[in-house]
C-alpha cells in the first residue's frame, strides 16, 4: 500500500490484515496465488504487478475482481455521477435491518457498519458501481439504480457523449427480468435509460410525472434531519424520517426505499433503517467544534456536489457565516468544468482554495490551469469571496484569523483536505 493515510487503514487493522507500506518486488512471495490491484497503477510498470506476471501469478484489477464476485449473487448496482455512496449504503442498511443478510461494498466508511462493507450470507450483493475508466463493463447486475448522469472525469471521457455511452452500454446489459430505478429529476439520466434499457423501469423524484413522487411541500426540516413523503398511484402517501439533510439525500433515500420494496423488505424495516441511518464518512460529516466554530467535512469535488452540499448545509447553518476550504481534484476536471465551479459556491460566504490535487496520471505534467485561475473566476461573480493558499498550514492560519464564534467551516474535496479541519481542531 502507499503511505498515504486513508480510512481503509483502520478497517484493515481491525480485520488483522497485514499491510506492507511501499511497493517492491520482494513483497511478491511464493505463497501468493492471486494479485488484485487498483486501476490507478500501470500493470506494465508497477514493480509488484510485473513481478507477479513474471512468476506466472494471476493478476486482475479491483473492478474485475468485484465483477467476478458479483456473478455469484443477485447484484444491485448503484451507478451515476453523484449520490452513489450514500444510496448504496442505505440499500445495504435497509436489507440488513430486514434480515436479508446482504453483502455490500461502498466507496466510503459507513458509520453504522464501522467499515465500508457487509459480508452477509444472503443472496443480495449491493455494489457502488463507479463509471471511471469504464469499470461498469465488469459488473453484471439484476437491479440498477441510476442517480444522475453529469459529465465528469474528462481525463478519461473527453466528451459528454463518451461519458454517457458507458452508462448506456451498462444499462443495456441489465436483463429483461431485472429492474432499473432512475431519478426523473435528471433529464439526461432518464433519457439514457429510456433509450438503452430492456429491463423494467421505475422513476422517482420531485418531478410530478415520476412513478414515485417525493412530496416537496411536505418535506419538513427537523432539528436532527428531515421528513419527506412518497406518493405512488397504488397507495396513500407514506412519511419517512431521516437524519440526513438536503434534497439530494431525500432522492438517495427514495431510490433505496424503492429497491428494498422491490426485493420484498417489510415496510417497518424500511422505516426503521431510514430513520436510523447515520450516513457515511466524508458526506457532510461533523468533525467537531472549537471556540464556537463548527467544522464539517465533505467529499464534494464536482460543481453539482458542491452546490448540493452547500444547500444542505444551509438547512443546518441557517444564517451563520460559512467558510469553504476547497481542494480542487485533478487539473483536467478543474479546467473542463471551470465555469461550473466558479458558480457553485454561491451559498458560501468565503472560499479558501488549496493548490489543485493532481491525479497520479497528471503528476509531472505541465498544466495550464491553477487554483488562482479558479479564485479569479469565482471573484468575477462574487467580489473578494475566494482566496488561495499554498499549504494546508496556511489555510489553518487563515481560518484562525478570520473566523469567530458561530461560524461554520466545511472542508471539501476528494483528496485529504479533511486534514485542515483536523489541524484546526487540534491546534491550541
Amino acid at each position: 500500500d502507499t503511505t498515504e493515510t486513508f480510512f481503509t487503514d483502520q478497517v484493515l487493522k481491525d480485520a488483522d490484515i497485514i499491510v506492507r507500506e511501499g511497493f517492491k518486488k520482494e513483497n511478491i512471495t511464493k505463497e501468493i496465488q492471486l494479485i488484485i490491484h487498483s486501476t490507478a497503477y500501470n500493470p506494465k510498470t508497477h514493480p509488484e504487478i510485473t513481478e507477479a506476471q513474471e512468476r506466472g501469478v494471476p493478476t486482475m484489477s479491483y473492478p474485475q475482481a468485484v465483477g467476478e464476485i458479483s456473478k455469484n449473487f443477485f447484484t444491485i448496482a448503484v451507478a451515476g455521477t453523484h449520490g452513489k455512496t450514500t444510496t448504496t449504503a442505505i440499500i445495504g442498511s435497509i436489507l440488513k435491518t430486514a434480515n436479508l443478510d446482504p453483502s455490500a461494498i461502498v466507496g466510503s466508511r459507513v458509520n453504522d457498519w464501522k467499515g465500508n462493507a457487509l459480508n452477509g450470507k444472503g443472496k443480495y450483493f449491493v455494489l457502488e458501481a463507479d463509471e471511471y475508466q469504464n469499470k461498469l463493463k465488469y459488473y453484471h447486475p439484476t437491479f440498477v439504480v441510476l442517480t444522475n448522469v453529469d459529465w465528469d472525469h474528462p481525463d478519461f471521457f473527453p466528451t459528454r457523449e463518451s461519458y454517457e455511452k458507458v452508462f448506456a452500454d451498462f444499462l443495456s446489459r441489465v436483463p429483461q427480468y431485472g429492474c432499473i430505478v432512475v431519478c426523473a429529476d435528471d433529464a439526461d439520466a432518464e433519457r439514457i435509460v429510456r433509450k438503452s434499457a430492456h429491463a423494467r423501469v421505475i422513476t422517482y423524484g420531485y418531478d410530478q410525472s415520476s412513478d414515485i413522487v417525493i412530496k416537496r411541500n411536505q418535506q419538513q426540516e427537523r432539528e436532527n434531519g428531515a421528513t419527506f413523503s412518497l406518493n405512488t398511484k397504488q397507495k396513500k402517501p407514506e412519511i419517512f424520517q431521516t437524519k440526513l439533510y438536503g434534497k439530494h439525500n431525500t432522492q438517495n433515500m427514495t431510490a433505496a426505499i424503492i429497491v428494498a420494496r422491490e426485493l420484498g423488505a417489510k415496510e417497518e424495516s424500511i422505516q426503521k433503517a431510514v430513520a436510523e441511518f447515520h450516513g457515511t464518512a466524508r458526506r457532510f460529516e461533523k468533525m467537531g467544534e472549537k471556540n464556537g466554530v463548527t467544522v464539517f467535512d465533505d467529499y464534494a469535488h464536482h460543481p453539482t456536489e458542491i452546490k448540493a452540499t452547500i444547500t444542505a448545509a444551509r438547512e443546518v447553518c441557517k444564517d451563520q457565516k460559512m467558510v469553504i476550504v476547497f481542494h480542487p481534484h485533478t487539473f483536467s476536471r478543474t479546467q473542463a468544468l471551470m465555469e461550473e465551479f466558479s458558480q457553485s459556491f454561491d451559498g458560501a460566504d468565503r472560499v479558501i482554495i488549496l493548490p489543485i490535487y493532481a491525479s497520479a496520471r497528471e503528476e509531472g505534467q505541465n498544466q495550464t490551469v491553477s487554483s488562482q485561475d479558479l479564485a479569479m473566476r469565482i471573484n468575477q461573480y462574487s467580489k473578494d469571496k475566494a482566496v488561495t493558499v499554498d499549504t494546508m498550514d496556511e489555510a489553518v492560519t487563515l481560518i484562525e484569523k478570520t473566523t469567530i464564534e458561530n461560524d461554520v467551516i466545511i472542508t471539501m474535496g476528494a483528496g485529504d483536505v479533511w486534514r485542515v479541519g483536523k489541524m484546526f481542531l487540534a491546534k491550541k
